[in-house]
C-alpha cells in the first residue's frame, strides 16, 4: 500500500520546467536521430540542412551541431571513433559497444569538444558540442545531456 501526498508531483513538475529551461529537443525523423542542445541556442540560431542542425552563439564561444553522413569506410564503432581521435593528441575516447556509442573528448585552440558518436552499417552519426576552454564550468555539464540523449533509430 502506497499513498501520495502531491509533493512527488509538484517536484516531477519543477525537474522537467527546470530541464526545460535548460535543454531543447531536437527531433529528425528524416535522418533518424534526436539530441538534447543547450537553451542557449534559440531557434533563430539553428541552422537545419539536408545532414542535420548546428548552431553557435554570436561571439563563437559555444557551438553545436548533430548530423547524420554516409559510413563511407564502412568502419565500425571503435574503428571509426579511433580513427577520428588518432590525430587528437590527449583525446579521451570512450566505446561502449553494449550501448552502441562512442565519444571523443580534447581541447583544440582554446576549445574544449566533446562528441558523440553511433556509427552503422550505412551511416555515421555525430553530435558535438564545442565551447571556450575558459566556459568549462558553465558548459561541459551539457556533455552529459548530449551523450545521454543522443538517440538514433
Amino acid at each position: 500500500m502506497t499513498f501520495s501526498t502531491g509533493l512527488e508531483l509538484s517536484v516531477e513538475e519543477e525537474m522537467q520546467a527546470y530541464s526545460e529551461s535548460i535543454v531543447v529537443e531536437y527531433v529528425n525523423t528524416n535522418l533518424g536521430f534526436m539530441v538534447l542542445y543547450p537553451a542557449v541556442f534559440t531557434d533563430d540560431l539553428l541552422v537545419e540542412d539536408a545532414n542535420g542542425v548546428s548552431a553557435a552563439l554570436p561571439d563563437n564561444s559555444v557551438s553545436f551541431f548533430a548530423r547524420r553522413s554516409d559510413n563511407a569506410t564502412g568502419n565500425a564503432l571503435a574503428d571509426h571513433v579511433a580513427a577520428v581521435s588518432a590525430d587528437l593528441p590527449g583525446a579521451g575516447v570512450d566505446v561502449n559497444e553494449e550501448l552502441s556509442y562512442g565519444t571523443v573528448s580534447y581541447t583544440a585552440d582554446g576549445y574544449a569538444v566533446f562528441d558523440v558518436y553511433v556509427v552503422t552499417k550505412d551511416y555515421v552519426y555525430q553530435a558535438q558540442l564545442s565551447y571556450r576552454t575558459d566556459l568549462m564550468g558553465q558548459y561541459s555539464m551539457y556533455n552529459s545531456y548530449l551523450l545521454n540523449s543522443f538517440g538514433v533509430d
